[in-house]
């Protein structure tokens, strides 16, 4: 076979970062270097990915080079993953807020506050929303936002700020941003936010329900919402959110396997669902102003007798997809469901895959340029888990290239990929994560640092037999120039 060694993971990176616009062409060459290295060794710190010195000083050079934006390193993974969603008639977009712990103890890494008051952890916010395609396969970011807290504002104030000067404005920020990218780079492409509770602001609920067309909004709902009052008398009972929803039809039922966690027993649980159509009266708590949003309100709950100790499962949602039937709620309980992968991306990213937070870089552009590269890469992996558990039978061409099927081959420790003819994503996921120490168990398939761990050993073996190859072309030319 070709060897082409770390190069194998070069494919991937210039789809991710080719097209990056960082004012020098040699910038973008070495931004698809560093990339390159970082899928071939996944790793938190340039160090631990790094070991030729030139590589390693590149890298650094790269990561500090304040000539290059971390924005414009965004633009070009946002522009590859909407050339991807090109693909689909419609994507599901998860975004949530995290942070990123740093060791500051003397508080020179330009950090900010990270987490409740009283830990006193410092670190960088993020915000990102992540592209999946329409069974929820990761396809790439779209857009992560970076910053640091500045000193605590006190609470009583809250209510007294503008959109503008609280984090609920990132929500928006990353909303708009992706909307932007997606219609420049996807028009075509019908876009569905997913958001978790801490969406659930009057903003953030205005500008859900008066999008444009096209464009849906899922979030689970945290408040108790007060609905606008139809009657317009004084008199008339004020309504609420799960008022208007316990006076709703049932829609049906349907069974839940429940999974065992913390806290909760495995069960076959029947969910009752209710939906119906509601006016939010959305009050700015700042000026005393009252704004209306038009949405659909959408509950499941366990309706199943529960084992003695256990809550009921419930979702209460809030969505501007029309609900009117049974299937239409199960298609947005369903999508909902698909906002678990932006936490499957966080852990991918931050420890069990790339190990962000390994990194102590002092400078926050330095931070953000080395984290979103680590970003992308947790996201490739990420891909790669989900492929292998939900599409297995994905034929594993479209995802690694013959040199890296082939060194699988040769390394893996159980025949997984068979050793001629054609192999598939779940057979190469499969005997990957056995290199990098997956015991099989059926339980607990395989995450993104046991495939961290196996690819490492892939890559090492393919730049091993680089090596030897130009060792062997080395010799080779050195006794055709000593016979001439």
């Amino acid at each position: 076979m070709t060897i082409v060694g770390v190069a194998e993971a070069w494919d991937w990176a210039r789809a991710e970062f080719g097209h990056a616009e960082l004012g020098d062409v040699r910038r973008t060459r070495r931004l698809v270097r560093v990339g390159a290295g970082v899928l071939a060794r996944p790793g938190g710190t340039i160090g631990a990915v790094f070991d030729n010195p030139a590589d390693l000083h590149g890298a650094y050079d790269f990561v500090e080079n304040d000539a290059v934006a971390p924005e414009a390193l965004m633009d070009a993974m946002s522009l590859a993953t909407a050339r991807r969603a090109c693909a689909f008639d419609s994507v599901w977009i998860a975004t949530d807020g995290s942070s990123i712990n740093i060791t500051d103890l003397k508080r020179k890494k330009q950090t900010g506050s990270i987490g409740a008051g009283n830990r006193k952890a410092r670190g960088d916010k993020v915000h990102t929303a992540l592209v999946l395609d329409p069974e929820g396969i990761p396809l790439g970011l779209c857009t992560q936002a970076h910053w640091q807290r500045g000193k605590k504002r006190v609470k009583s104030a809250h209510d007294k700020r503008l959109t503008s000067e609280k984090e609920t404005q990132r929500w928006l920020d990353v909303r708009d941003a992706t909307r932007q990218v997606m219609r420049s780079y996807a028009p075509g492409v019908r876009l569905h936010f997913l958001h978790d509770r801490e969406a659930d602001a009057w903003p953030v609920l205005l500008d859900a329900a008066h999008s444009e067309a096209g464009e849906y909004t899922t979030m689970r709902a945290q408040w108790d919402r007060r609905l606008v009052n139809e009657e317009q008398t004084q008199d008339a009972p004020t309504r609420y959110l799960r008022q208007a929803l316990a006076q709703s039809e049932i829609l049906g039922t349907y069974d839940l396997e429940v999974v065992a966690g913390p806290n909760r027993t495995a069960r076959t649980a029947k969910m009752e669902v209710r939906a119906c159509q509601v006016t939010l009266d959305l009050k700015d708590k700042r000026t005393d102003r009252h704004h209306v949003a038009p949405v659909y309100a959408v509950v499941t709950r366990e309706v199943s007798a529960l084992p003695k100790g256990q809550q009921a499962v419930e979702w209460l949602l809030l969505t501007t997809y029309p609900v009117s039937l049974l299937e239409d709620a199960r298609w947005v309980i369903a999508g909902y469901a698909k906002r678990w992968r932006i936490e499957q991306f966080h852990l991918a990213w931050k420890s069990a895959g790339t190990d962000v937070e390994s990194m102590q870089l002092e400078a926050a552009d330095h931070r953000a340029r080395w984290s979103l590269i680590l970003a992308a890469v947790a996201v490739a992996l990420l891909r790669w888990q989900l492929l292998a558990r939900d599409r297995p039978s994905t034929p594993a061409t479209e995802e690694f290239s013959n040199d890296q099927i082939e060194a699988v081959r040769d390394l893996q420790v159980r025949v997984e990929v068979p050793l001629r003819g054609s192999v598939t994503v779940g057979q190469m996921v499969r005997a990957i994560a056995f290199l990098g120490g997956w015991t099989g168990a059926k339980a607990r398939p395989p995450g993104t640092k046991i495939l961290a761990r196996g690819w490492e050993r892939v890559t090492a073996y393919l730049w091993g037999l680089k090596q030897r190859e130009m060792k062997r072309k080395a010799a080779s030319e050195a006794d055709e120039n000593a016979r001439c």
